[in-house]
């Protein structure tokens, strides 16, 4: 017995903290890669929402060339919560979003289950895309989402 606890003594606090990080880290999966400007992963937009929210990105990346990106997921367990996992869906598995060298970004999730919006900004975006601006239209789509209309409340 003293011979374990020496030899997890000589491994170190260091070594306990990385194993029990290890299984952490290995317990949260990655966020989904997003590949276009609408992303519903929950499957709760319609057809002719989608293509009308991928119209107006489209047009606005057109005419600012700021990049927005709209992601349902039903839950985002395992994650602490919507915010942990927006701001990692976010880094788009290291690719970000928005052009590169620019932070010219935004991401918006709607968690489906748990019943959250959560609005991710590019620092170059800030001025105009604020905390208060962002929770507002996130107040304004949940009564959308209450009726189940998710397509209409993106848009």
């Amino acid at each position: 017995m003293m011979g374990c606890v020496a030899y997890v003594g000589h491994v170190g606090r260091a070594g306990v903290v990385l194993l029990l990080l290890g299984g952490w880290l290995h317990a949260q999966p990655l966020p989904p890669e997003l590949t276009k400007p609408v992303n519903d992963f929950a499957n709760v937009i319609d057809e002719a929402s989608e293509a009308e929210i991928e119209r107006r990105i489209l047009a606005l990346k057109q005419a600012s060339g700021d990049v927005v990106v709209v992601a349902t997921i039903a839950t985002a367990a395992p994650y602490a919560d919507v915010r942990e996992y927006a701001v990692k869906m976010f880094e788009n598995r290291g690719r970000g979003i928005g052009d590169k060298g620019k932070d010219n970004g935004l991401l918006v999730v709607v968690a489906v289950k748990d019943r959250r919006v959560e609005v991710e900004v590019g620092y170059d975006l800030e001025q105009f895309i604020t905390d208060g601006y962002s929770g507002e239209v996130s107040r304004d789509m949940a009564s959308y989402f209450a009726r189940g209309e998710y397509g209409t409340g993106v848009q």
